[in-house]
Formats: C-alpha cells, sequence, structure tokens
C-alpha cells in the first residue's frame, strides 16, 4: 500500500514540481491525473464485469439443468453484484491516492461507502426477489405465503441501511444514532402503523390458515368477490369476477367478517338455496283426480308409481306434500346434483308473499356458469311443473292487473 501511494503520488507530484510547476498546482493536477486514472479503471472494470463477466456467466447459466440459477439471473442479481468492482476500485485508489489531501479522501470515501451501501441493499433486495420467485416453484405456496416475511426483512435491511448512511454523512457511530431513536419510538409507531398491524395480521392468517393465494372470497362490505392474487404485509389484492382489482388492507381480514369459499372448492361441491313462494290458497288435500292425472302424466308416471304406498299411507296428503316429495324424487335422478351431500325440501316461515319452499341441494361443480345453468334447470322445471299438482307460484300483482 505505501509503495502504491509513493509510486501514483509522491511520482506523481513531483513531475509535475520538476517541470516548473509550482507546488500548489503540481498537488491539484496530481490529484486531477489519479481522479481521472481512478475513473478510467472502475469504467474498465465496469465494462469488463458487465460485458464479459456477466455475459459469460449467462451462458453458463442457461446451459445448466438447474432453474434455480435461472431465476437469480433473470432478477439480475449479478447484474447488481457487478456495480461493487468500480465502486471498490474508487475506494482503493483514494486511499492510495490522495495521501496529501486528507478531505479529499474523506468526501470521496464517503460517497464510496453510501454508494457500497446502496448497492448492497439492491442486491439482497433482488436475492430476496429471487428466493421468493423460488419458493412458488414448490406446492407449499399455494398454502404459505413468504411475501409479507420478505417484507419485512427488506423493511429492516433498509432501516440499517439508512441508519448506517446517516452516520456516515454526519460523522457519528451508528450505535449513537440508535441511541437517540428512542425518543422518536412513538412517532415510529405512529408512522409503521399500518406495517405492524399488517405483519400481526399476515402472520395470524398464515398461522391459522384462514387465507391463501387463488382463495374465493367475499366481502360485501369492500364490494370484494373474486380470487385472492397476492398476500402483502399491508394488503391483500383480489381479481374480482368483473376483472376489477381491490385491495384490501391485511388488518380487516382479522377485524372484519369476510367469506372463503375454500372448503367448496376443495368438496367439488356448490350449494343450492333458494326459495319459491306458493300461494296458500291453492293448498288443498289431495282426491283420486289429482293422482289418476299424476298417473296419466308422462312426466309424472314414474314418479307416482314409485310413491304409491305413501299415498296409500297417509290419507292427509295434500298436494303440496306431494310436489314435495316429487321434488325429492327429481332431485335424486337428477345427474348434476351431488347424492352424497345433504339434500332436502322444507316449508319456511310463511310470509305476505306466500308460503316459501326451499330447495336445499348441492350441484357436483363449482364452475360459476354451469352451476347457474343447474340451478335455473331445477328451478324452472319445478315452476312448470307446480300446475301439475294444482299449486299456484305467488307473484306480486302488476299494476295493470290491479287496475282491473
Amino acid at each position: 500500500m505505501e509503495t502504491l501511494k509513493i509510486i501514483i503520488g509522491d511520482f506523481a507530484s513531483n513531475w509535475f514540481i520538476n517541470t516548473g510547476i509550482n507546488q500548489s498546482l503540481a498537488l491539484f493536477l496530481k490529484d486531477a491525473l489519479v481522479i481521472a486514472l481512478t475513473l478510467i479503471i472502475a469504467i474498465i472494470s465496469n465494462y469488463i464485469v458487465k460485458k464479459v463477466i456477466i455475459r459469460v456467466l449467462k451462458k453458463v447459466v442457461k446451459n445448466t439443468t438447474n432453474t434455480y440459477d435461472d431465476i437469480f439471473l433473470q432478477k439480475k442479481v449479478f447484474h447488481r453484484l457487478s456495480h461493487l468492482a468500480p465502486i471498490l476500485i474508487i475506494y482503493f485508489f483514494s486511499v492510495i491516492g490522495f495521501s496529501d489531501n486528507d478531505s479529499l479522501i474523506l468526501i470521496i470515501q464517503g460517497i464510496s461507502k453510501i454508494y457500497l451501501i446502496v448497492v448492497i441493499v439492491i442486491t439482497i433486495d433482488a436475492f430476496l426477489n429471487a428466493i421468493h420467485e423460488i419458493y412458488l416453484t414448490f406446492e407449499v405456496s399455494k398454502y404459505k405465503t413468504i411475501k409479507g416475511y420478505i417484507q419485512i426483512i427488506k423493511i429492516i435491511i433498509n432501516f440499517i441501511a439508512g441508519i448506517i448512511i446517516l452516520s456516515i454523512l454526519l460523522n457519528k457511530s451508528p450505535m449513537y444514532l440508535i441511541g437517540g431513536l428512542g425518543a422518536l419510538t412513538a412517532v415510529m409507531m405512529i408512522v409503521f402503523k399500518d406495517v405492524l398491524t399488517g405483519l400481526a395480521a399476515s402472520i395470524q392468517l398464515s398461522i391459522n390458515d384462514m387465507l391463501r393465494p387463488g382463495d374465493w372470497i367475499s366481502m360485501n362490505k369492500y364490494n370484494v368477490d373474486g380470487d385472492v392474487m397476492e398476500i402483502n404485509l399491508t394488503t391483500v389484492k383480489v381479481k374480482n369476477f368483473d376483472n376489477t382489482i381491490s385491495s384490501v388492507p391485511t388488518y380487516t381480514l382479522i377485524t372484519e367478517p369476510f367469506q372463503n369459499w375454500r372448503g367448496m372448492v376443495n368438496a367439488g361441491r356448490r350449494r343450492i338455496k333458494r326459495s319459491l313462494f306458493i300461494d296458500v290458497k291453492t293448498i288443498k288435500f289431495c282426491d283420486n283426480d289429482l293422482y289418476e292425472k299424476l298417473k296419466n302424466t308422462e312426466r309424472t308416471k314414474e314418479f307416482s308409481s314409485q310413491i304409491t304406498n305413501r299415498i296409500e299411507a297417509d290419507k292427509d296428503l295434500t298436494n303440496l306434500k306431494l310436489l314435495i316429495y316429487y321434488i325429492e324424487y327429481f332431485l335424486n335422478n337428477n345427474k348434476n346434483i351431488d347424492k352424497e351431500a345433504i339434500m332436502f325440501v322444507r316449508m319456511l316461515q310463511p310470509n305476505d308473499f306466500g308460503l316459501p319452499l326451499e330447495i336445499y341441494a348441492f350441484a357436483n361443480t363449482i364452475v360459476w356458469k354451469e352451476y347457474e345453468i343447474i340451478q335455473n334447470d331445477i328451478f324452472e322445471h319445478v315452476i312448470a311443473i307446480c300446475s301439475l299438482f294444482e299449486l299456484s307460484i305467488y307473484q306480486r300483482p302488476s299494476a295493470n292487473e290491479q287496475t282491473r
């Protein structure tokens, strides 16, 4: 090191003095020469690293069978790491080239240290992004997300880097600055409130397995109804079924109710729970004419033959009860209904619109369009068949009907 100082520093300044230039100008020219030489070497090193070494590294990575190194290359980990070469040369030459100019050495070294810290931070950032991308290739990533934890690591690293940079600018020890942060704790709690609450919420969501990327969730308060795209430290991104993107604060998924349809998706079936209103004035006991009509109608012929024993055993059978038997028969013979799941037809509390008759069953699909078609087919059939059982569906009279 001392030999280099003599060669670069003293030799250059003595050479300028021997040519007849005064000492102050000779020192200035020597510093200018060292700066120019340093920049040239830094530029050459930067070119060698980026154009030669990185290019060779790209070819090596592409020829390997391992895909992980491709991800590191894609996230530019090596490219950002290459920025270390020129700044290390500048820092090195500042020590050996400006031995007689302490103030200039401090300035160049300070800038070099700050730049070095920035390069390290952005390299770590790219490295963490690559780690997250590699994690997404594993099956466990579908159930557990680590993006929130990676964001926390990034925040901590950036905070530490900020303290170190500030200590360089103020020429103070980092511990001195950290000790002074105690008085700012309350302010920091307010500033990082969303981050801290989001961190607590994301940990709770992960531990309790309440939410995963790809889950279908509904939150009526925020008009959210779609698939979870991303779970961040502070927000959860949801792609709604109308192709809009909603961002919901992470902590609201802990403090407020939301509906997760994952169980339905895993079961492979979706619930049908819908009612139609029967006009109570059309409910009556069954008679032989109704039985004969059902026996002689093609759609109900097989049904009537299967419930003959029920009809004979129940002398007080109503046409509504008979319709309920038929709907159960129809559902049991419908290939689109899951027979292993619970299935029934029930009467609800009568109201001003009539007697609600609810169908409760499960379609054997979770595809939205298919589900709606199955549900529509069932209720279209039931509405159309009601007249055969001499029942009427309640419908609010229109304005024209009320004036007649």
